[in-house]
């Protein structure tokens, strides 16, 4: 997103945060080239959906906005842009007007008030390996774009090698093993249960990344493990609880049919409760549920 606000002449000094407003993600406000003369980054993480992200562009763009002065209302210029890794080929409009749905007439109508807003298109599934590098980011950058653009085709073991340069730039800086870490456990999140993504792409970088990483794998693997432990300690409770709602509604009741048994396994742990104390004082199976 680009602010052109500062080429007025004027700097106004910004409001402290509101509480629950979106915090500003890489909160540094970079001077760019040309004739923009600064830059504000706030990216976002979508899936692989063709919906234009107006919304995001119009909750940033309230976030920023600026008090009035003098009776006149400014708003800085925000440039969207969309950095596209999805399996499918990009086809919405790259103009937000041409995305509403409406008939001839009604567009003839309403002319001008018809909202336009274009924004640019970073399709990353049409660049390769080659092609990142020579976009002259830094090493990290480069290798965060490439796990974006390699996940939808799995092309991850095919490039890697061609990166692993990059892989030893990452690993020698200040903050290499956080970086690391934010790239193999991308991989690891996203691996399918017949993939092992991380101790594939291992194989094509040098031994001190490897180490590196691996001691990261145990980490991850040791979390996983225990969050699967957890999940299984809360399923075995909400288990016992369905099992004590139906006992009750047994012993009140008589014989519960299968649809009441199968809603009562459903039920949330809020659920559960409700239907609990229900069972203390209603006349007929009904009432529990109303």
């Amino acid at each position: 997103m680009v602010d052109a606000r500062a080429s007025t002449g004027r700097e106004r000094r910004r409001r402290p945060p509101r509480v629950g407003e979106r915090p500003r993600l890489l909160g540094a406000r970079r001077r760019a080239r040309g004739a923009l003369p600064c830059a504000d980054g706030a990216p976002e993480h979508g899936g692989p959906s063709h919906a234009v992200p107006d919304h995001r562009v119009r909750g940033a763009t309230l976030a920023r906005q600026s008090q009035p002065v003098d009776g006149r209302l400014e708003l800085p210029l925000i440039v969207p842009i969309v950095v596209y890794h999805g399996a499918r080929p990009w086809k919405a409009p790259l103009d937000v007007g041409e995305a509403i749905m409406m008939s001839e007439a009604l567009a003839s109508s309403a002319g001008s008030l018809v909202p336009r807003l274009r924004y640019l298109l970073d399709d990353l599934t049409q660049l390769d390996a080659d092609g990142l590098r020579a976009r002259g980011l830094p090493a990290f950058a480069t290798l965060a774009l490439w796990a974006l653009r390699s996940a939808f085709d799995r092309g991850f073991i095919s490039t890697a090698a061609n990166l692993s340069g990059l892989f030893d730039e990452v690993v020698t800086a200040d903050d290499g093993g956080q970086a690391l870490a934010s790239l193999f456990g991308y991989l690891f999140i996203i691996s399918r249960p017949d993939e092992d993504l991380v101790s594939e792409v291992l194989g094509h970088v040098s031994p001190r990344v490897r180490e590196e990483v691996m001691e990261l794998e145990e980490m991850l693997a040791a979390k996983k493990l225990e969050q699967g432990r957890a999940e299984g300690r809360a399923e075995g409770r909400a288990q016992r609880g369905a099992e004590l709602v139906m006992k009750l509604l047994r012993l009140k009741f008589g014989a519960i049919d299968a649809g009441t048994e199968e809603r009562v396994r459903a039920g949330s742990d809020a659920d559960l409760d409700r239907w609990a104390e229900r069972v203390l004082t209603a006349s007929q199976l009904q009432d529990v549920f109303a």
